[in-house]
């Protein structure tokens, strides 16, 4: 038996007490084994659970639908934060939409030039119970006195706000196709989005599923995107516990969302950035570098 094989019968196998289910597609369903339940209960907003799973960590549910785990979350936020901030010219003030969890703030304040994060979040439920029961994804974030937590509707403070952002990020919960007219994923809100960036300002978004047959979200949001900015890339990753790979996006009315690896690289070192464990200039080109099949779809959009 090799010295692999020899430690992986040596692990102390880890208990299941059940499967959680997940629809991913009308005839899929995704099964998570988890050892024990962290936390469950109604918010104003939504139901909310927190498991332990042996594969992927701490869990993060949100009526049913998985929203994080503590393995590999990093993949998530690392990619909803940093390429925008390297496409931004002068990261100093940054909005977050949503962010419970408080991985994007955390991201966020990676740069050493940033000198303010507002995170605007509307249920302090969720943001607290995360705070308490997962406090490694945030890793401190919430007590950095560059950050600044509202409670309070993300669509509503947009409106209303007089400031001005280089940076706008939206890690929002997954809209359904019915609420894409009305929701922060629709033209009038991007719109909105748009008049709240600075000039060299950079915006951007989780924006759904891009696995082959189930790009349909994706589409519909790129194409409000496109239909309010002039620049508009889609970013592409597969993480592990949603089971699939997931589309981000970058928009701007000036940026080059198209730099280099040099380019990104120099700027990773010149903000300050450390202990980024997913992206880098290597990974920026291939997060960028779409399958043909999601190609094609956005060509034809």
């Amino acid at each position: 038996m090799s010295k692999l094989l020899e430690r992986r019968a040596a692990a102390p196998k880890v208990k299941v007490d059940h499967y959680l289910y997940e629809r991913t597609s009308n005839a899929t369903l995704t099964a998570y084994g988890v050892s024990k339940c962290l936390y469950s209960g109604q918010t104003e907003f939504q139901h909310m659970e927190m498991w332990q799973s042996p594969d992927y960590g701490k869990l993060l549910i949100l009526d049913g639908e998985l929203q994080s785990a503590s393995a590999d979350e990093f993949i998530y936020h690392e990619t909803l934060v940093q390429p925008a901030v390297s496409r931004c010219d002068n990261p100093q003030r940054a909005l977050i939409l949503g962010g419970g969890e408080g991985g994007t703030l955390r991201e966020l304040l990676r740069p050493s030039a940033m000198k303010k994060v507002t995170m605007v979040d509307i249920d302090g439920e969720v943001v607290k119970w995360c705070r308490e029961v997962i406090p490694e994804q945030s890793a401190g974030a919430f007590e950095d006195p560059r950050a600044e937590l509202i409670v309070g509707d993300a669509k509503a403070y947009l409106e209303n706000s007089s400031e001005r952002f280089d940076l706008i990020i939206s890690d929002l919960t997954e809209p359904k196709a019915q609420e894409l007219s009305t929701s922060l994923f629709s033209q009038e809100s991007f719109q909105t989005v748009k008049s709240k960036l600075t000039a060299g300002g950079v915006f951007s978004l989780q924006a759904s599923e891009g696995t082959l047959g189930r790009t349909g979200s994706h589409l519909r949001i790129v194409k409000n995107l496109r239909a309010v900015f002039p620049h508009v890339q889609t970013l592409m990753v597969h993480i592990p516990s949603f089971c699939c790979h997931w589309c981000f996006c970058v928009a701007s009315v000036n940026q080059d969302l198209l730099p280099s690896k040099e380019v990104i690289e120099r700027r990773i070192k010149e903000r300050g950035i450390r202990e980024l464990r997913f992206y880098d200039g290597e990974t920026d080109l291939r997060i960028r570098s779409l399958p043909l099949y999601l190609r094609r779809e956005l060509e034809h959009l």
